[in-house]
């Protein structure tokens, strides 16, 4: 349960990281597509709850190999979270660029496509680092 709840943590963490990336990054278009408060509930409910169950799944995958881990405490998390987000970095840019480039032809899509690699790398490094402090602290 420690992997769980650590991992839950991180991607509650994560998840809310995005939501301030986008404010930040591109307000204008998040305000103009969430015109009321009911919308703003449901995207922070998505975002942060997606990211929190999968957080918590990936939680307990690190649990089970936690020992197998090179490196020391936060730096194991941090491993961790850059390889889910190689893996996560292959399966979305593999099926957006196979759609842009072959179904629609829009080459001008790849920089935006770069642009959301580095926020998804970021996002589950990050996760890996908050994983990492609270499952160090959580020890039974």
């Amino acid at each position: 349960m420690r992997g769980f709840y650590s991992g839950l943590i991180g991607g509650m963490v994560a998840g809310l990281w995005v939501i301030i990336w986008a404010i930040m990054v591109r307000y204008e278009a998040v305000f103009n597509a969430l015109t009321s408060l009911e919308l703003w509930i449901n995207y922070l409910i998505f975002q942060i709850g997606v990211a929190g169950i999968l957080g918590g799944v990936f939680g307990v995958v690190y649990s089970r190999f936690y020992r197998g881990i090179r490196g020391e405490d936060v730096k194991k998390s941090l491993l961790f979270g850059l390889i889910i987000a190689m893996l996560a970095n292959v399966v979305i840019s593999t099926d957006r660029l196979l759609h842009f480039l072959l179904l629609e032809g829009e080459h001008g899509q790849l920089l935006s496509e770069g642009v959301g690699w580095l926020l998804t790398s970021l996002k589950w490094i990050l996760y890996g680092f908050v994983l990492g402090i609270v499952y160090e602290r959580l020890k039974l």
